[in-house]
């Protein structure tokens, strides 16, 4: 009767602990290649930064709007930390250009919980700008889709010049 019970207890605490486990897992939103909730147009800069990066195959990857374990994470990492397995939605081991059009297909989708703001997206309080945006009107044009309005984007540095430039991103 002991051994039974002691097996019992055993089994029951492994059960568990294997799900501690698995609820720790990182969880990968096909496109959201920030993890911060959202896909816009950040995401495209990620993946970018990510370009031509390969490693392990997201087990039972899916385009599908789904939470998904990422399994075992990438060697790299982005700057802030986070992996670049993030920038894979199709799980096939490859950031590639194929990915693209998932991160088309995923724009504007959030998860939950609430997606987190981008930090860059705050207004720069300071006065302290390295980089000057410029957004000047250039005329319009009517297509089937309806009338867009079309900009010139003036951006430059503080001496004209930019010692990395990554990307931008607009929404409206």
């Amino acid at each position: 009767m002991t051994h039974k019970f002691t097996l019992a207890l055993c089994l029951v605490a492994s059960i568990l602990f294997t799900g501690a486990l698995r609820a720790q897992e990182s969880i990968v939103w096909p496109a959201d290649v920030n993890n911060n909730g959202a896909v816009n147009g950040i995401d495209f800069l990620f993946w970018a930064h990510a370009f031509g990066s390969k490693g392990e195959q997201r087990p039972g990857a899916s385009a599908s709007w789904v939470g998904q374990a990422m399994g075992t994470p990438w060697m790299d990492t982005y700057p802030d930390g986070h992996n670049f397995a993030y920038a894979d939605p199709d799980g096939d081991g490859q950031v590639a250009g194929r990915d693209f059009r998932l991160l088309s297909q995923n724009l504007f989708r959030t998860s939950v919980p609430a997606p987190l703001p981008d930090p860059w997206e705050r207004p720069d309080t300071t006065d302290n700008y390295e980089a000057f945006l410029q957004l000047q009107p250039a005329g319009f044009q009517l297509t089937s889709d309806g009338l867009f309005l079309q900009l010139d984007v003036n951006l430059r540095g503080p001496d004209s010049t930019f010692a990395a430039f990554h990307g931008i991103s607009f929404s409206a």
